[in-house]
């Protein structure tokens, strides 16, 4: 029940009138420990990973459905590193690869694709 809550916060990130409603839930749930645990569980970061390393070099469309997803997994992590004032989770993302996937992108994408 608790992480089916979760995917639907997160899926509200895809709807633009309701993404802010969703940032401001996700801060809220990610205040509860066993909620971050959930959030911020090794397969979760490697999901993001995993979207991170969409390829760019598709059709446009597909394209900008795989940014939109990035997006969309960014602002998660942004939200719950917002909250935390320990390292513990800095250092998962840098395990799981985000941080070298973030780089890979700032090297190789147009610069007006990111925001």
């Amino acid at each position: 029940m608790r992480s089916d809550v979760i995917y639907h916060v997160l899926s509200l990130f895809n709807d633009e009138t309701l993404n802010d409603n969703a940032k401001y839930a996700m801060k809220f749930l990610t205040e509860n420990d066993v909620n971050l645990t959930e959030i911020t569980k090794e397969e979760e970061l490697q999901k993001i990973t995993q979207d991170l390393q969409l390829a760019n070099e598709v059709q446009e469309e597909e394209s900008i459905l795989n940014i939109h997803k990035q997006e969309i997994r960014l602002t998660l992590l942004t939200s719950i590193l917002e909250q935390q004032a320990d390292n513990k989770l800095r250092k998962q993302i840098i395990e799981a690869g985000i941080v070298q996937q973030l780089i890979h992108i700032f090297e190789t994408r147009n610069i007006d694709q990111i925001q």
